[in-house]
């Protein structure tokens, strides 16, 4: 009896112990799941969490401690901007909590590197410009007081590239290796040259052909791009004394006007830019004043080409007295402007156009100070913005401006690497991207005024 008891005693132990081993997995909650699975990031990375379990609660930690429903709850994807160990587990009642998941992020940031050296230039500077072609960088540089001069990078450093001397405020290149050059002291002069030919070819005759389409000194600048090998300008007519708003083109011979003249009416158009859309129709973006006093709200107009005629697609936009606006398109053709923020010290603000209205791209005045010389480049759809602003947003003295470079991440605006780039007096600034998604910019710095050219690969 004894016996039959004892086997019986044995039976229903090993039951139980082969119950406990085969336990319904469903008692337990799924593992998180996290996206991307860690790795190394040359950049900041958004991080999401899952679990399959319908109605389990994650909880994380990144400090490397284990997680517990004490630990911090997940709700949406977070940010992860240097090397750290992520750890969640999931919670629902009822169920057993999921088996901790971890994953590692190591960050390393690109860094910015001078291309080359960063005072050959040897003269003092008043503009530089930057451009790519076939990815490789090109500057021009002009003299406070003289001409100025064309480089491009060899891959060690700067040399000559065609003939110099040669003075240009801005520098483009047409999709076929044609470099477009203007520069503009109330008229406007405008070169070109192929990149495998040494000679400039001047553009016409502007003062002949419109002796009055110019910028004044205190305008500052003209608005110039290149669309299938012709170059554009955006100008001020001061037939009147009124810079009303005009856009010209080299038509191979002359320049001529582009859709009707005079299109911004009784009213000055200030500091002007152009740019095209992927369908190739040219935009202006510029600030309306009856009599300039460097205020004004921003005005955005299309040439409408079934008619040849300027339209008003956005009348006073901004909202606010702005400066120094630059026009550009991303690569899905949507229009971006950034420009200073009068009302609000000058600093940045940058909005995009859905079509029907415009919108402000993250937070308004996301620079710590004024931003000076404030440009736009697209990494695909991804905006950049190229800024000298005074160190950390105060005013000391003019040796404290400092190049910034920012990013916007569909929430924020960010620093491209890091905030100082450059720790020196830095004015002027031009940006450009290359196909690998490098950054370049070219500066001048110092209280002599020199070339300095870096680049950010992330």
């Amino acid at each position: 009896m004894k016996k039959k008891i004892i086997s019986v005693l044995c039976v229903l132990l090993m039951l139980a112990v082969c119950s406990a081993c085969t336990q319904d997995p469903l008692d337990k909650v799924s593992a998180v799941e996290m996206s991307p699975a860690g790795g190394t990031f040359t950049d900041y990375v958004w991080v999401s969490l899952s679990c399959a379990t319908s109605g389990a609660k994650i909880h994380y930690t990144t400090d490397g401690s284990e997680p517990d429903e004490s630990s911090t709850a997940y709700s949406d994807p977070f940010k992860v901007t240097s090397s750290l160990t992520v750890k969640a587990r999931a919670y629902l009642d009822g169920m057993d909590p999921s088996d901790v998941s971890s994953a590692a992020y190591i960050i390393v940031y690109g860094r910015w590197q001078i291309v080359g050296n960063s005072d050959f230039s040897e003269i003092e500077l008043e503009d530089i410009s930057l451009a790519l072609y076939q990815d490789t960088p090109y500057i021009a540089y002009t003299q406070t007081d003289g001409p100025g001069f064309l480089k491009k990078y060899n891959g060690t450093d700067w040399e000559e590239f065609g003939d110099n001397p040669v003075s240009a405020q801005k520098i483009i290149f047409d999709a076929d290796g044609t470099l477009f050059s203007v520069v503009s002291n109330g008229i406007a002069d405008v070169k070109k040259k192929r990149v495998n030919a040494s000679e400039w070819e001047t553009l016409g005759d502007m003062e002949s052909d419109f002796p009055r389409y110019t910028s004044k000194e205190y305008e500052g600048r003209i608005g110039f791009a290149v669309h299938n090998g012709v170059p554009y300008l955006a100008c001020q007519n001061w037939a009147e004394d009124e810079g009303t708003g005009c856009v010209i083109r080299f038509n191979g011979t002359n320049w001529e006007n582009v859709g009707q003249p005079d299109f911004s009416g009784d009213m000055g158009a200030y500091q002007m830019d152009i740019a095209f859309d992927n369908n190739g129709v040219p935009s202006v973006c510029f600030f309306e004043s009856a009599e300039y006093d460097g205020l004004g709200f921003a005005d955005f107009m299309t040439l409408n080409d079934s008619n040849n005629t300027w339209e008003l697609v956005s009348d006073d936009f901004s909202d606010c007295n702005i400066g120094h606006p630059d026009l550009a398109f991303d690569a899905s053709g949507t229009p971006y402007v950034v420009f200073e923020d009068v009302d609000n010290s000058n600093k940045a603000v940058v909005m995009k156009y859905n079509g029907s209205e415009w919108s402000v791209v993250g937070n308004a005045g996301f620079s710590r100070g004024r931003a000076f010389g404030a440009s736009l480049a697209f990494k695909g759809d991804v905006p950049y913005v190229c800024f000298s602003s005074y160190l950390d947003g105060v005013i000391h003295d003019d040796d404290n401006y400092r190049i910034n470079v920012m990013m916007f991440d569909g929430q924020e605006w960010l620093y491209a690497g890091k905030e100082i780039i450059f720790d020196e007096k830095c004015l002027r600034p031009s940006i450009a991207i290359d196909s690998t998604g490098a950054v370049y910019i070219a500066f001048i710095w110092g209280g002599s005024r020199q070339v300095c050219v870096m680049k950010y690969a992330p």
